[in-house]
């Protein structure tokens, strides 16, 4: 998870920069309401209790379209 990830990250390193990254549609960490979205494993449409929001420095949103592209290119170059 972002926090325990973010919490060690930090710890070893005090300027790493750690970004969130949610669907534009379901834009809950920055605000926003929830809402249906294509993405999987993010943006469950709730902060979870246990997310530290002081852990990341930055929240950047992606749409549908941006991250099945995305994880199409990174397939086909990585495998």
């Amino acid at each position: 998870t972002i926090t325990g990830v973010g919490q060690v990250l930090k710890q070893r390193k005090p300027s790493v920069h750690v970004v969130a990254v949610e669907p534009e549609a379901s834009p809950v960490l920055s605000g926003g309401q929830p809402g249906p979205h294509k993405i999987q494993g993010i943006g469950a449409g709730f902060a979870p209790k246990i997310l530290d929001t002081t852990i990341y420095d930055e929240i950047v949103k992606v749409s549908n379209e941006d991250s099945v592209a995305n994880a199409r290119l990174v397939a086909r170059l990585e495998g």
